[in-house]
């Protein structure tokens, strides 16, 4: 994780199709948020002002996800793994009859 005065960044270890790892030290499963509306995938942390450091700070990023379905989010060491399916709309063909 990288920090610039007033923002944070976080580090995306790795990219799937179907997840994605980013390095978390320092916070606790609690003080991480995962959120999902429509097809946006977001991820925040709010730490209060006294608990802040160098590296841990309040943080909001999110991804586009179309047709997201199911996410599921562990935490180890510092690794936060979120993994995500995403439902494929059904390909609908409809004839139009023309008089």
């Amino acid at each position: 994780m990288e920090k610039n005065n007033d923002h944070v960044f976080l580090s995306v270890l790795y990219p799937h199709d179907d997840s994605i790892i980013f390095i978390v030290p320092g916070y606790s499963q609690e003080e991480l948020n995962i959120e999902i509306e429509n097809d946006l995938l977001k991820i925040s942390a709010e730490i209060k002002s006294e608990d802040e450091t160098f590296y841990k700070r309040s943080f909001e990023t999110s991804f586009k996800i179309k047709n997201l379905n199911k996410v599921e989010a562990s935490l180890i060491n510092g690794i936060l793994t979120i993994g995500f399916e995403s439902v494929k709309p059904e390909k609908t063909v409809k004839k139009v009859k023309i008089s």
